[in-house]
């Protein structure tokens, strides 16, 4: 009986040892993942393409507007590689790189090489997988909010177009798999990451501007002064730094750069040369009654 209680013992510590040893896998990614993601326009654009077995080819293209041979028409930069999913988050491992003159006629490969980062070939490696309307997104999440640029994390980017109704006729600065134009629903903020949450409005607030900082700031790359407003509602009805309103005007988009409780501030996002769009007394929405009627929950 001892010889057997010993080999017990011997065969249970050598099948944890054993265990300990084998390396951990990921899964074969799921096939509804699996698909071509768009970024952009038809003439400039980015494009991540999720293939079986684990690989990915990014595109990035960009066509002149003036045709002049035997120069190119346009440029392809391909970057392949490997990813994995883990839990709703897809990470990218680049390999190679591609860079592709486009022809009239036909296409030429003038350099392959291995993947190395630097300022030329960086590109996002880390996605969040956020499913709605029967779409599939690849938001980066990116913590910075470049007010000075009017640019936005892709997130708030995504809330902002949610928010608008324009999503998902269109998006072009975060990657999409759209399957639906038309369909208008809540979306399950439990997918989207804790402090982007609040961005996403499952109503409409309203707002009117109250006043107007005609010489808020200097842009010197435009060479015109930025007018900055202020409207009567802020933080206490759910407004948040980097938040859009849309005005009766197509021009009158202002992106929020500060708030109180009460009040909060903006900048016109579009339209920088017209700055007197928006004026003091305008009725402004998260949603884009201009462009799409009025809102229907």
């Amino acid at each position: 009986m001892k010889y057997i209680i010993i080999l017990i013992l011997l065969s249970f510590i050598w099948a944890c040892s054993n265990t300990e040893k084998k390396p951990l896998k990921f899964s074969q990614p799921r096939t509804e993942l699996l698909g071509l993601y768009i970024k952009g326009s038809s003439d400039y654009g980015k494009t991540i393409k999720l293939d079986s077995g684990n690989k990915f080819t990014y595109e990035s293209f960009s066509y002149s507007d003036i045709i002049i041979e035997p120069e190119p028409i346009g440029l392809i930069r391909i970057i392949q590689g490997k990813f994995k999913i883990n839990s709703n988050v897809v990470y990218l491992s680049p390999e190679l790189i591609l860079q592709k003159e486009v022809h009239e006629q036909f296409q030429i490969t003038v350099d392959s090489i291995p993947f190395y980062e630097s300022d030329s070939t960086s590109i996002k490696k880390i996605f969040n997988v956020v499913k709605w309307a029967n779409n599939i997104y690849l938001i980066a999440e990116d913590s910075s909010i470049n007010i000075g640029d009017r640019a936005d994390n892709e997130f708030i980017e995504f809330a902002n177009n949610y928010n608008s109704g324009s999503e998902p006729k269109s998006g072009p600065l975060y990657f999409a798999n759209r399957a639906s134009e038309n369909t208008y629903e809540n979306i399950d903020k439990e997918q989207i990451p804790i402090q982007w949450q609040d961005y996403f409005i499952d109503s409409v607030i309203q707002t009117t501007i109250i006043a107007v900082e005609e010489d808020y700031l200097y842009d010197s790359k435009l060479n015109l002064s930025i007018s900055r407003f202020e409207l009567n509602s802020g933080s206490d009805s759910g407004i948040k730094v980097g938040i859009e309103f849309y005005g009766e005007e197509g021009c009158c988009i202002i992106k929020i750069i500060e708030t109180t409780r009460i009040t909060s501030k903006g900048i016109i996002k579009l339209c920088t040369y017209h700055q007197d769009v928006c004026k003091i007394g305008d009725r402004l929405s998260t949603w884009n009654e201009r462009e799409f009627g009025k809102y229907v929950p």
